[in-house]
């Protein structure tokens, strides 16, 4: 319990720990370095060890562990990870130089627009077969005869004047198919 006054009421304490821990945030980071070193030599002073060097209390069994540092604690507790960062940072920003450089010179290659260098294969010619054997004559259906009749009149054919008529004449439906037998049997 803090020590009354004259009048029997309480000292004041100070500020709370909300109000200092806003005042130390708003602190620059050198400022806070230097209240934080000074708390440090200020602890080891009223544990009665003396100042170590650099204003750290001396090692051994009166030196209070140090705690972790808290998220919000001051970057000199986390100079270790801010230096490993950086260089993870510096690391990372060369691979991405390198990768940059490789695919700037990739895409400013200039593309080929034609195959000039191929020469032209001509494709092999495909020769005819000979045609399948024709069916006899009376074992063709009415759809077959006239297939037949265009094949017969086609641009290769060597039939005569008449014979090409008995054909036009059977297509019109006026010959009858009987006519048509010597024509199919000769082509």
């Amino acid at each position: 319990m803090p020590p009354a006054g004259p009048e029997g009421e309480q000292a004041p304490m100070g500020p709370s720990m909300e109000e200092l821990v806003t005042l130390y945030v708003a602190l620059p980071p050198e400022d806070f370095e230097a209240h934080a070193a000074a708390m440090q030599q200020a602890m080891a002073m009223k544990q009665g060890g003396k100042p170590g060097p650099e204003g750290m209390p001396p090692p051994g069994p009166s030196a209070a562990p140090s705690p972790a540092p808290s998220p919000s604690a001051p970057p000199a507790f986390k100079s270790e990870k801010v230096t490993e960062l950086e260089a993870n940072l510096k690391k990372t920003q060369e691979d991405l130089a390198a990768l940059s450089s490789v695919f700037e010179q990739v895409l400013t290659i200039p593309q080929r627009k034609a195959h000039t260098g191929i020469e032209y294969i001509k494709y092999p010619e495909v020769k005819k077969t000979e045609r399948p054997a024709k069916k006899p004559f009376a074992d063709l259906t009415k759809s077959e005869l006239h297939a037949a009749c265009i094949e017969m009149t086609g641009p290769e054919s060597k039939l005569t004047k008449t014979e090409r008529e008995v054909i036009t004449k059977f297509c019109i439906g006026t010959a009858k198919v009987e006519a048509l037998e010597p024509i199919y049997n000769k082509s």
